[in-house]
């Protein structure tokens, strides 16, 4: 009924200009980061060592709610599409014509997100035992995948995230090797999703224009032959100078038209 209140309002609002519909965001995976938050990340990691089978119990208990968690949704009738401007984690969007505009009923008509960052220090083998074989379960509940945070995707994506022909956007943070995962997707259906370097704008004094179209030139080069996207994230201040935030994301799309190639 509140919803519903809720529509009424918007509707009255701006429904002669914009069509009112509801939508949801991406469907939520993570499982290493509110375990490490309850954990600690040193006892997480000494885990994998000292107490393998309980680790693999803590995250088979942990995908068991998430799993509960998408069949209630189903259940209640209470999944909306994700599509068009609809907001997937990490400040991106569901444009795509993979999925359902209407009559959602199952998550595997949904964009799920999921991201491990707290395990990009251990081996991709590591990665492997622990995290992706629950990671897989809940992919499986998806239409559509959006991945990744801070971590490095490069080393886990040859033998663990390559196998997800669900996936459709992949965080490509700087530190990761840029061209390599350039060469991962180029020609793919997988979308290189750009997060650059936030030191540029956030470090005080003029933005040294140099040394950002050269840092851009390099993302744009990497992720040419590839679908491409870019979202400048973890930006805690432009000292309230808002032209440096327009110069910054000018020389941004300068830099886009300049040197990324289809």
């Amino acid at each position: 009924m509140k919803k519903q209140k809720h529509i009424e309002i918007v509707q009255d609002t701006i429904g002669d200009i914009l069509p009112v519909k509801m939508a949801m965001g991406s469907l939520p995976g993570a499982i290493t980061n509110p375990l490490v938050h309850l954990m600690g990340m040193e006892s997480y990691y000494c885990s994998m060592y000292d107490y393998p089978e309980v680790l693999h119990e803590v995250m088979d208990m942990a995908t068991t709610v998430y799993e509960n968690y998408y069949d209630f949704l189903e259940k209640e009738g209470l999944l909306l599409p994700t599509c068009d401007n609809s907001p997937i984690s990490q400040e991106s969007f569901a444009y795509n014509n993979e999925l359902p505009t209407e009559n959602v009923t199952k998550t595997t008509q949904c964009w799920g997100f999921l991201e491990s960052q707290e395990t990009t220090a251990v081996s991709p083998e590591t990665f492997g035992e622990f995290v992706f074989p629950y990671q897989d379960r809940l992919v499986k509940r998806f239409g559509l995948l959006s991945y990744g945070c801070c971590e490095r995707v490069d080393a886990i994506w040859p033998d663990y995230l390559s196998k997800w022909k669900n996936l459709r956007k992949l965080s490509v943070s700087p530190f990761n090797n840029e061209n390599l995962v350039g060469e991962y997707l180029r020609g793919t259906n997988v979308i290189y999703y750009s997060k650059p370097r936030a030191e540029y704008v956030t470090n005080p004094g003029p933005l040294d224009e140099e040394a950002l179209r050269k840092y851009f030139k390099g993302v744009c080069e990497s992720a040419s032959g590839c679908l491409f996207e870019m979202a400048q994230r973890e930006v805690g201040t432009i000292f309230g100078d808002f032209n440096r935030g327009k110069g910054y994301v000018e020389i941004a799309k300068e830099c886009i038209e300049k040197y990324w190639r289809p």
